[in-house]
């Protein structure tokens, strides 16, 4: 994978130091000469078709977006491509989960990140009288749809962060059982949470960024809660 990743490096910057026009019927009808010949039993060779198809894969995506930014796929990986203000290029990238439907309980904060394929809000706020680490455990639905709960618990004293990735068709407006009484607090950069009562605690949920959070408290004063929403990062 080493030749395709010099490819793809090489295509883009040549694009972002001089972006130019790119035909793309011309570039297609290429792609389509080389899978041919690529294809012929005696010549077939899998990586270099692989090499060919991510190249024009990347011409395709940059002319679509624009000359700063890819979104590539390769091996299931996700690769965000930017060009900083120095000059230089920074590749980020996520790996796709090995996603098993399933309850997984007891995992490190590491483990939970690599089953999901959302980022997770690492809470950077706890209330001094809860234990650490906290107990983290995973519900996957279907793909991709999973459930983390981090949980700390003392005695009365109890905290719960869950957060939930949603489906494209998901409805994403929060329900409200009817008749319950609910209010909408602001907590950070014009978000809004709906805060309910909640088996002798408090409920906070919201939406950001297709991904349902709730935090569930008992015990911890409102304040204290603020604090670990505005947290989470």
């Amino acid at each position: 994978m080493k030749e395709l990743d010099k490819i793809i490096t090489q295509h883009i910057q040549a694009m972002l130091d001089a972006p130019i026009p790119i035909e793309l019927e011309e570039k297609w009808r290429d792609f389509e000469k080389r899978k041919k010949q690529q294809q012929k039993p005696k010549k077939f060779a899998p990586g270099k078709l692989i090499i060919v198809a991510a190249s024009v894969l990347i011409v395709f995506l940059v002319t679509a977006m624009n000359s700063a930014v890819v979104i590539g796929f390769k091996d299931n990986l996700f690769q965000w491509v930017t060009k900083t203000n120095q000059g230089g290029i920074v590749i980020s990238e996520k790996r796709n989960p090995e996603y098993k439907a399933g309850t997984y309980h007891n995992l490190t904060w590491e483990e939970a990140k690599s089953m999901v394929s959302y980022e997770l809000k690492d809470p950077q706020y706890i209330p001094e009288i809860l234990p650490s680490p906290p107990e983290i455990s995973l519900s996957a639905e279907e793909y991709p749809l999973s459930e983390v709960t981090i949980k700390y618990i003392e005695e009365e004293t109890s905290l719960k962060i869950k957060q939930r990735n949603m489906g494209i068709n998901e409805n994403r407006n929060i329900y409200v059982p009817q008749n319950a009484e609910h209010r909408k607090l602001p907590v950070r950069n014009g978000l809004e949470v709906i805060v309910l009562e909640n088996e002798g605690g408090l409920k906070f949920i919201w939406i950001e960024n297709n991904v349902r959070f709730e935090v569930l408290a008992k015990e911890i004063p409102e304040e204290e809660i603020i604090k670990v929403i505005n947290g989470l990062k």
